[in-house]
């Protein structure tokens, strides 16, 4: 099963750009590189299961100064911009729904691609962080979830890959997974879904 198994519910690309809004179902263990966001917050609401999001004080990027905060069911925490953070799912996992403001629209084409390459058996995990077989890959959704990752390793993976290459992987992705049109199509079938 992968790690994280998100659902886009709310599109910039529909509400004027104030937020993307998806759902995500977090195995247990799931977890991120502590990273940082230049361009929206992050909030964090947990519906069931157990999460611990470790940050920063607000606008340090620095790893070593996170601090864990467990979140209770119905409790929401978030990370402002330019802040050092990941999170932890517990062993029975987390539902959680994340919210980013402004909207993120690259981190919605990430939702349905991570979903495609699901649906292809393609996808398990890049929560671990770049290493040689995934850092293309890693280095793609980084760049769509402008996430910049602190630790040494992750940036030097992540920096090392050719460009040409990596706009490539870019392009085939959204466009196999996650144009405009089906950001559009994933939050109207998410919507059906929950009517």
């Amino acid at each position: 099963m992968p790690d994280k198994i998100p659902t886009l519910v709310e599109s910039g690309l529909l509400n004027g750009g104030k937020r993307s809004v998806i759902a995500s179902d977090l195995g247990p263990g799931s977890t991120t590189f502590p990273h940082y966001h230049k361009t929206f917050t992050e909030n964090f609401k947990l519906h069931s299961g157990s999460l611990t999001i470790i940050a920063a004080p607000e606008g340090v990027k620095d790893a070593a100064a996170m601090r864990e905060f467990n979140l209770s069911v119905g409790q929401d925490s978030t990370i402002p911009l330019s802040t050092a953070h990941k999170f932890l799912a517990g062993e029975d996992g987390a539902t959680v729904t994340v919210t980013f403001e402004p909207a993120a629209i690259g981190f919605e084409r990430t939702v349905l691609i991570m979903r495609g390459l699901q649906e292809d058996d393609e996808y398990k995990s890049w929560g671990g962080g770049a290493n040689e077989e995934n850092a293309m890959f890693v280095s793609v959704l980084a760049e769509l979830t402008d996430s910049h990752p602190l630790t040494a390793n992750d940036a030097d993976m992540i920096e090392k890959q050719d460009r040409e290459a990596h706009e490539k992987l870019k392009s085939e992705l959204i466009g196999r997974y996650a144009t405009d049109e089906m950001i559009k199509e994933a939050v109207a079938r998410t919507a059906a879904a929950s009517a």
